[in-house]
């Protein structure tokens, strides 16, 4: 039983390894794997301009539905939009999922929290990625629990 459990460990290890370095040290740009064109949904897949199925692989960066409205991990391990969504492109993901929030849109932040977005679908676009941008809430915030996950429950 040990043997199986430490060659799973061992292979989540060496994985772990090969992200943080291909992270850390992006190379080229592969091409993306997402055909051009809108994409839409046919039943339960989702599908290009010329109904061919496709696949999203992607990853969420998280910030934009915080109380200040800004991207996580913008100076470290990688500076900018450009290196975080490069460093991103270069380990497989095809696209970013970006939550926002009413509220960015009509307090004191607006201009700057419009600029971000702007400035990440433009670093998306230049990797040839796709992103997801979804409208999470209107407060900015988690609720009241600690455990955010029961908020929605209780409206």
């Amino acid at each position: 039983m040990k043997v199986p459990y430490l060659l799973c460990v061992g292979m989540l290890a060496a994985a772990t390894a090969t992200v943080n370095i291909q992270a850390q040290n992006p190379p080229a740009l592969a091409g993306s794997t997402l055909p051009a064109g809108m994409f839409s949904t046919l039943g339960i897949q989702i599908v290009d301009q010329n109904q061919n199925p496709v696949r999203l692989a992607c990853v969420y960066w998280q910030g934009m539905n915080g109380d200040d409205g800004t991207l996580s991990n913008l100076t470290t391990p990688l500076n900018g939009y450009q290196a975080n969504v490069n460093a991103i492109a270069a380990v497989g993901f095809n696209c970013i999922r970006v939550d926002i929030n009413n509220i960015s849109l009509y307090d004191s932040g607006t201009a700057l929290f419009l600029n971000m977005l702007d400035m990440v679908v433009a670093a998306v676009g230049s990797a040839g990625l796709r992103i997801i941008i979804v409208d999470h809430d209107n407060e900015g915030n988690f609720g009241t629990n600690d455990n955010f996950s029961n908020d929605c429950a209780a409206q």
